[in-house]
């Protein structure tokens, strides 16, 4: 599955490509839209299709390239095992039962990511200064696999920033949320 380009239709007063309204746009003649939603760069969405109602995820991108176009996307449906798990509740709350294994996955790793997410022990949730702790599943720079490692939660300074962004590190080495386990510990809040 490869990514297809194309000149937008639909744009914001700001002159930006309407991302969401090209993605709506998408599944008009094939099956009807009940709910979608940006997030990040993905579009979810709820889609009545052949009686059921299915959830539909779309990457998208928005530069131009070297034919012009300025509108990118690659979409897939549910049962195709995608990787993005942040669906909004309102979306999966609508999706009918299904036999398709991956769909099933999907759905479940997107009501746990949802789960952890209201924890107030959750990466996102914890304070500037909150430390954690946990043991170093792998080798890597920062540490060989069963060390311990202790991170603390920094904001990330940058000047034109629409909105803030963190970052973990042990002093030394910056840390990607991804590869922090679930099992960490909280030291300090």
């Amino acid at each position: 599955m490869g990514w297809t380009s194309t000149d937008a239709k639909y744009y914001k007063k700001n002159g930006k490509v309407d991302v969401k309204a090209e993605c709506d746009d998408m599944f008009i003649d094939e099956c009807k839209v009940l709910k979608s939603s940006m997030v990040g760069n993905t579009y979810f969405a709820a889609v009545y299709y052949e009686g059921k109602v299915i959830a539909m995820i779309t990457e998208t991108s928005t530069k131009v390239d070297d034919q012009g176009f300025n509108f990118h996307y690659k979409g897939f449906s549910e049962a195709c095992g995608s990787y993005n798990y942040n669906c909004p509740k309102g979306i999966l709350d609508l999706l009918t039962p299904t036999e398709s294994k991956w769909a099933n996955e999907w759905r479940q790793k997107c009501y746990e990511r949802l789960a952890k997410k209201r924890n107030p022990d959750s990466l996102s949730k914890l304070k500037v200064g909150a430390v954690i702790e946990f043991t170093c599943p792998f080798d890597c720079n920062a540490g060989d696999k069963g060390d311990v490692i202790r991170l603390t939660k920094h904001e990330n300074w940058k000047p034109y920033a629409k909105r803030r962004s963190y970052r973990w590190d042990d002093g030394q080495y910056k840390w990607a949320t991804t590869m922090i386990p679930d099992d960490y510990v909280v030291i300090n809040r």
